[in-house]
């Protein structure tokens, strides 16, 4: 059987509560009859003081006789509720309040009320077998000019004490009681509140095993229970949209795979039946040779996500020297320019500035983006790269006079295969690849990157990299 976290704390609670009840019980018995008993003997000495300072002094120094000495004890017995002995120092017992239930010895042996009373001034038991039932038993001394002549000593039953601890201990459970059935009430509906939206919780991961990750669990307040509830909807959207991407990825990446295969498989087709005379198979066969190279570039691209991905954590860097990285990509990238008569301005920071980065991993993300700054260009403008510093970052901007990129589709431009509707027509042959290792690369490094567009004006695409301070004489 399934034990649930409820039935666990209810029967923690119960143990808690019967631990709680019997040390209670023990505690405050013996607490209380301590407590009791020590006042009780305090006032017993301090009536048997007052008789031995009275009446004992008075019986010793012969103001009294026995009978009067009797008749006092007989009085103050009934009002003390007490047996009243006055012993000499031999253990004589010389005066007595007579009591049909307790007579008293006339000699005690081995009378030693040091030894009687365990070097204390009261004593709990039988008074050492003289009664059959327990007695708390007190004595003062008498003296005569600073010499003992004999000793008070009153026993009084230790039941009537019993009974007002009785009473005090039931007063004390009965409050405990009431105490313990408030605090279960508390309890109960403090627990209800957080096992409820446990349960909650424990449907939804239900869901998510089954792979159901648009479940939510909907929790209000600002504890840690909501506070859980919160990062498991997070973590469900997350995985619900990883799932979908990959479902995407998986799709564009089959169609980016099928359609150039399709291409060259009824190009060849055709020129073995013939449907396309030799003397046009060389313009068939560049078909398929760009067609083989776009899956090249697929395959090397999906490489270079997977290699970015794996390998952002041993990145090596080194110092160089990025305008001559943006020299070299700009002139390798001339001859596409010059067929759109597109100029290249470079407006760079200083001669010489030092970044600590990638060197071959930073000249792809700017190859990718001035790529991408030539496709989309107009004839006849200008592409412009430029490198700032701020914040002792360096920045490089790659910016365009090109057809722009839609508001909507900038958060989206950076995801795998993505391309948007305006470049659709722009770019036949370009993966949706580009984007998504620059981020890649960029996060790699711990650095950032953003984009600005305008539709119909252009784009502009900025990254940082951690710039090297030089000294004039150390500069290269």
């Amino acid at each position: 059987m399934k034990k649930t976290l409820l039935t666990k704390i209810f029967f923690g609670y119960v143990i808690f509560l019967f631990l709680a009840f019997f040390a209670l019980k023990i505690y405050t018995f013996s607490h209380m009859r301590q407590v009791i008993q020590s006042d009780e003997a305090e006032n017993l000495y301090s009536n048997a003081v007052s008789i031995a300072g009275s009446y004992g002094y008075r019986f010793f120094n012969e103001q009294i006789t026995k009978e009067n000495l009797h008749e006092y004890l007989l009085n103050a017995s009934t009002f003390l509720n007490s047996d009243i002995w006055v012993v000499s120092t031999s253990g004589k017992v010389t005066g007595v309040s007579l009591d049909e239930r307790t007579p008293a010895p006339n000699f005690i042996r081995n009378f030693d009320v040091t030894e009687m009373f365990n070097n204390s001034f009261y004593n709990l038991g039988t008074f050492h077998s003289y009664f059959q039932d327990e007695h708390l038993s007190v004595y003062a001394p008498i003296t005569i000019k600073y010499n003992v002549c004999g000793y008070v000593i009153l026993h009084k039953p230790c039941s009537s004490s019993a009974k007002l601890i009785s009473h005090a201990t039931r007063l004390t459970f009965q409050t405990a009681l009431i105490i313990m059935a408030s605090s279960t009430v508390v309890f109960w509906v403090l627990i209800t509140r957080i096992i409820k939206p446990m349960k909650q919780l424990c449907k939804v991961a239900d869901e998510f095993e089954r792979e159901n990750f648009k479940a939510k669990a909907i929790i209000n307040g600002n504890d840690e229970i909501s506070y859980i509830s919160t990062v498991m909807n997070d973590m469900a959207y997350k995985l619900d949209t990883h799932e979908e991407a990959q479902r995407k990825f998986i799709s564009n990446v089959s169609h980016d795979f099928k359609s150039p295969l399709t291409s060259i498989r009824g190009y060849i087709q055709a020129m073995l039946d013939g449907t396309i005379p030799l003397e046009r198979h060389n313009k068939y066969l560049g078909i398929i040779s760009n067609e083989a190279d776009r899956l090249t570039n697929l395959t090397n691209n999906l490489l270079d996500l997977n290699r970015i991905g794996s390998q952002s954590s041993v990145l090596e860097k080194e110092d160089f020297n990025i305008n001559q990285v943006i020299i070299d990509c700009a002139r390798t990238c001339e001859v596409q320019c010059e067929k759109k008569g597109i100029a290249l301005s470079l407006l760079l920071y200083e001669d010489t500035t030092i970044v600590h980065a990638n060197k071959s991993k930073i000249q792809q993300v700017i190859y990718n983006l001035l790529d991408n700054a030539i496709k989309f260009s107009y004839r006849d403008s200008t592409i412009t790269i430029e490198t700032v510093e701020r914040d002792e970052k360096l920045y490089v901007a790659i910016r365009d006079e090109g057809i722009g990129i839609p508001q909507e589709a900038i958060h989206s431009i950076w995801h795998r295969f993505y391309k948007t509707d305006l470049s659709r027509g722009k770019d036949r042959n370009g993966t949706g690849l580009g984007l998504s290792i620059v981020k890649e690369i960029i996060q790699a490094h711990n650095e950032t990157i953003s984009v600005e567009s305008l539709i119909g004006v252009g784009s502009q695409f900025e990254f940082s990299l951690t710039l090297v301070k030089q000294d004039e004489d150390s500069a290269l």
